[in-house]
């Protein structure tokens, strides 16, 4: 269940249809799921010599009779009239059509239209490629769908199709017919299940491979709101590291803040496809990744004392054959030592590490007095940013929401007092319990009984010694994972719509509505590498969270107020 792997061959499989001189068309979205698993180099070893996006067309375009075009886009009704009005005035010779999804299911997408649209039959072939997702890794995905938040019931109801279309396509890739099962007090889930599963039910190849399957597939939607502890907390693996103190886009990292950058070192790319040390380390944690990078640059330095070396003519061809590779490698050790350089700085002077072992400690131990003790320190010492101050306060006010004595009230003034925040930032130590409260939760967010066994241990990490506090709390996922291997998860808590096969499943998709983070990937990654439960689970999500872009979606949430109702 390799999903890179799925994207990458139904895009080779695309090119390598027609011959020639090549134009990729892609649409907004395509263009970034390409981007994850082709570089621009690659795509020109393809004869791929034209990059385009089809709402972007203009009259600057040049008439290429000689070059056939390879269109991807999704089905969607704007798609199709941008499509046929190149039809009608074509600027290429040819036109092999792809579409990520099913192109009969949208309403405005008529192929009859598009087909009276060719006047000039210019298209040799109309398919669909199942790829409406954006493969990260080969067992993550996302749909980039910033936020599901939302009052108008048109945003709604495009928020819930898109998900499904997505989770649509990658059954239709992976060839897996499901048991579709949703978190009962989700509403949005419960849609999302009801319209996917239709959507399975109506696809004769799903139906044929569910006859065929010996074994059960799953699809497992879950609420973000369920678990709102995991987006909170500090990362310390490189991707998820990238993502929390940098920024993660598309694979994309932008380093254009830090101060003095080299001008090719803005925004640079990372793919494990074409980048090793990343492949490598990608779940790596801080130690083991400045160990990691360290051999790297020491590997990198011997090779420029070998590389100088040049004392006669088969000296020179040797150098010529390496240089390549030797300018490939110093310029990913740049990259790679530029990125792990800014991290640690920032990091350093937000005092991360602290603020992290206060996090795991809230997360995953229950000590009121002494938590709300080391928070008011926190709050009181200037030396934190005050951004990680509300994290932790968010954090206590999960963990002790329940308890009558749990002092939110000072801490809310402790933090009107030692902090800038505006009072409605603040405000969202009282809103994430109404997003993600016990009142709102399914399961025991909070069960982590081993806590003071495994506290003992120590790791290397970062800068020094560090408890491995920094990485003990488990996504409440696990435990759901847990729960399915052992055929033990609730059928009143998550039901299926039809038919609930009871065996143990091989295959699970768990998908977060409301957006999964690293984390969650990561712990998963872990599970699929050392083969638990004899299971393998891919992880998606509507988007991808760091700290930041959940608490804006609890801004958001706060500022709908009362007005909104979960879908």
């Amino acid at each position: 269940m390799n999903i890179l792997q799925c994207i990458h061959d139904y895009i080779f499989k695309m090119i390598s249809t027609a011959p020639g001189l090549k134009a990729l068309i892609l649409d907004k979205e395509t263009a970034g799921i390409v981007s994850l698993v082709f570089t621009k180099s690659q795509l020109l070893a393809q004869e791929v010599f034209l990059f385009s996006r089809l709402d972007l067309f203009g009259d600057d375009l040049p008439i290429l009779p000689a070059v056939s075009a390879i269109v991807l886009i999704r089905p969607t009704p704007e798609n199709f009239i941008l499509l046929q009005n190149e039809l009608r005035d074509p600027h290429f010779g040819e036109y092999h059509i792809f579409f990520t999804n099913n192109s009969r299911r949208e309403s405005g997408c008529s192929l009859v239209e598009l087909s009276a649209a060719d006047e000039h039959e210019t298209v040799k072939q109309v398919q669909e490629f199942y790829c409406d997702y954006f493969a990260i890794s080969r067992d993550l995905f996302t749909l980039n769908i910033p936020s599901y938040i939302s009052l108008d019931p048109a945003e709604n109801q495009k928020i819930i199709n898109r998900t499904c279309e997505g989770l649509f396509s990658i059954l239709m890739s992976i060839r897996r017919c499901p048991v579709v099962r949703h978190q009962r007090n989700s509403q949005i889930c419960d849609r999302i299940s009801r319209e996917l599963q239709r959507m399975v039910a109506a696809e004769p190849m799903l139906q044929s491979l569910n006859k065929k399957d010996k074994a059960p597939s799953l699809v497992l939607l879950i609420d973000r709101f369920n678990d709102p502890i995991t987006p909170l907390l500090t990362q310390w693996t490189y991707r998820a590291m990238i993502h929390e103190i940098l920024g993660f886009d598309n694979n994309r990292v932008d380093l254009s803040t830090v101060p003095n950058i080299a001008p090719e070192m803005q925004e640079v790319t990372l793919s494990s496809d074409n980048d090793q040390f990343y492949s490598k380390n990608v779940l790596s944690n801080f130690g083991d990744l400045a160990i990691n990078l360290k051999q790297l640059l020491e590997q990198a330095q011997q090779d420029s004392k070998t590389n100088q070396k040049i004392e006669s003519i088969n000296d020179m061809k040797r150098f010529i054959e390496s240089y390549s590779t030797y300018k490939q490698m110093t310029s990913n050790v740049a990259k790679h030592v530029t990125i792990v350089d800014a991290m640690s700085k920032i990091a350093q002077s937000r005092k991360l590490m602290a603020i992290s072992e206060l996090e795991q400690e809230i997360a995953c131990e229950n000590n009121m007095q002494l938590h709300y003790t080391n928070l008011i320190d926190f709050i009181k010492n200037p030396e934190y940013h005050q951004i990680d101050k509300l994290r932790l306060a968010m954090l206590y006010s999960i963990r002790y929401e329940l308890s009558p004595k749990n002092n939110l009230s000072e801490i809310i003034n402790c933090l009107n007092l030692n902090t800038e925040l505006e009072s409605k930032q603040i405000a969202l130590i009282e809103t994430i319990n109404n997003y993600g409260g016990a009142h709102q939760r399914l399961g025991d967010l909070f069960n982590t009984p081993d806590f003071l066994t495994t506290i003992k241990n120590h790791v290397k990490v970062g800068w020094g010694e560090a408890r491995n506090i920094l990485a003990l709390h488990k996504a409440h996922l696990i435990q759901l994972i847990e729960l399915v291997a052992n055929q033990r998860l609730s059928e009143q808590e998550y039901p299926a719509f039809g038919n609930l096969i009871r065996e143990k499943p091989q295959d699970i998709i768990i998908f977060v509505v409301g957006g999964t983070t690293y984390g969650e990937a990561q712990q998963i990654a872990e599970i699929n590498r050392k083969g638990e439960y004899g299971l393998r689970i891919i992880l998606g999500g509507t988007t991808i969270h760091n700290s930041s872009s959940f608490i804006s979606e609890i801004e958001k949430f706060r500022d709908l107020g009362s007005n909104y109702r979960r879908l």
